[in-house]
């Protein structure tokens, strides 16, 4: 068995790190601080930190699995599909992936991806906004005001005009923006003042009134105060704001609005994220009949990791596998159907995203449970189709070196394929080179080295971000993660 050493590092020994020694990055790492540090490391984070250590490590950090899946409205049009490592997408019949590295989304993130009217690709991240090719190869962050070096927790298209979109920032250390977009992302400005130094985490325009923003998220702990939750709305489209009150529950640590019910703008369904550092958190699915006056519970479960309304105004709710066994009444899919009562429509499946495009209802689930990394339902989610595997990813996307994935993605690819290995125990006949190779050539060792290199995961600890302070990302992960 090798072994694998990590390198931990000083906050201030972080500060002189090449990478943060621009100013241009300070607000980076400290709204990283800000949103992953409560005040000290948690019992939980420090039991995930030894079991991640001891056990086989990724060298993204978190299991390659799938996270979102982001569909182009025309038939023909693309579907691009997020995991913690890579974008993947279709490319000739065969799903490829654009490495981690060739963007500006950092380990902690999970991608958010816009498609925009021309087809080229818009994802917050917490150094501003991220503009990606169509063809997910070449990346760079959007380098004006007011977008520059700000947080972005969320982007969102107005329902009636295409080119309007909505950016949320989050800094959690500066008064944060609703910015609006009217070139579909080309130039942004500030809709109204600014809202306050809070963690926002989410922003859900009202479909049968788009002038009705809800906005949702928390107020960090103080040495005064506890943490908090906090409602907003606005009935202006942003000009305006008023807040409304919500109550956590014990063991409630962040809340996140998940949709508005297509028919009715006061009728609005929320999740508050349960304590991680815990044996045992819970999410619930939590709804309001009057505009946050008042709130109801519809549901609670261990993960709660998709909502989605289709076009008939239907309601999906996902929950899927915590680290741990729960048992089966506690994943799967739930639907609420228009005026109707939640029911369960699929206990078998464990849903990790949803989205609702095209007419069919796509998922997200878990490749070594369900059989898929993402499926398709045609029947209201009572069966699946699979459309990808992470086990038959032909390969990186093809890029030139003038674009940013050809570029920064030589170590990340190869570490794909390694991560491949350790959690799959294949390759899945990928090589890092755009083609394909022997499925019984394996790269991947099962001790976490890599097979006829004498070289272990420290092999690359000074060529990269992702080597040195990508270890304390990883570490700021398992405290608090940017959730979906």
């Amino acid at each position: 068995m090798k072994s694998v050493r990590i390198r931990f590092a000083s906050v201030q020994a972080l500060k002189h790190h090449p990478i943060l020694a621009n100013e241009s990055n300070r607000p980076l790492f400290s709204s990283l601080l800000t949103r992953s540090f409560r005040v000290s490391l948690t019992r939980g984070a420090l039991v995930l930190l030894s079991t991640f250590i001891a056990s086989r490590t990724m060298a993204h950090g978190r299991p390659l699995m799938t996270t979102g899946a982001f569909v182009s409205p025309d038939a023909d049009g693309p579907i691009y599909i997020a995991t913690p490592a890579a974008l993947l997408r279709e490319d000739e019949g065969e799903w490829r992936w654009a490495c981690r590295e060739g963007t500006a989304r950092t380990a902690t993130e999970n991608a958010r991806i816009l498609i925009r009217q021309d087809g080229s690709l818009l994802s917050g991240v917490f150094r501003g906004l991220d503009q990606g090719t169509a063809d997910a190869c070449d990346w760079s962050l959007y380098d004006q005001a007011p977008v520059q070096g700000e947080v972005i927790i969320d982007v969102v298209r107005h329902p009636a005009v295409p080119n309007r979109l909505y950016a949320l920032t989050s800094s959690g250390f500066r008064p944060n923006e609703l910015l609006r977009s009217e070139d579909d992302g080309g130039t942004w400005e500030p809709t109204s003042e600014p809202i306050g130094t809070h963690l926002f985490e989410r922003i859900v325009l009202a479909p049968s009134n788009p002038d009705i923003l809800y906005v949702t998220g928390v107020t960090p702990a103080t040495v005064e105060t506890p943490r908090s939750p906090i409602f907003f709305f606005s009935e202006d489209g942003g000009t305006t704001w008023e807040q409304r009150d919500f109550e956590f529950e014990e063991g409630d640590t962040n809340l996140f609005v998940l949709g508005v019910d297509p028919s009715d703008s006061q009728r609005i369904y929320l999740r508050t994220r349960g304590d991680q550092s815990t044996s045992a958190p819970f999410d619930r699915l939590v709804v309001s009949e009057d505009g946050g006056e008042t709130f109801e519970m519809l549901l609670r479960v261990r993960s709660l990791d998709g909502f989605v309304f289709d076009d008939d105004g239907n309601a999906f709710v996902a929950a899927g596998w915590p680290p741990d066994d729960i048992t089966e009444r506690e994943r799967g899919l739930w639907t609420i159907p228009a005026g109707g009562t939640l029911t369960q429509v699929n206990d078998e499946i464990s849903a990790g995203c949803l989205t609702f495009a095209r007419g069919a209802l796509y998922l997200c689930g878990d490749e070594v449970r369900d059989g898929f990394s993402l499926a398709r339902s045609t029947d209201g989610g009572e069966s699946f189709e699979p459309i990808m595997k992470i086990t038959d990813l032909a390969g990186p996307i093809s890029c030139g070196p003038e674009t940013s994935v050809g570029t920064d993605c030589d170590f990340g690819n190869e570490d794909i394929v390694r991560d491949i290995g350790l959690q799959f125990g294949t390759d899945a006949g990928v090589s890092t080179d755009g083609g394909t190779r022997d499925a019984g050539a394996t790269d991947a060792s099962m001790d976490g080295g890599m097979e006829g290199s004498g070289e272990g995961c420290e092999c690359r600890a000074d060529a990269s971000f992702s080597r040195s302070f990508g270890w304390f990302l990883v570490l700021l992960a398992l405290m608090r993660k940017r959730q979906r």
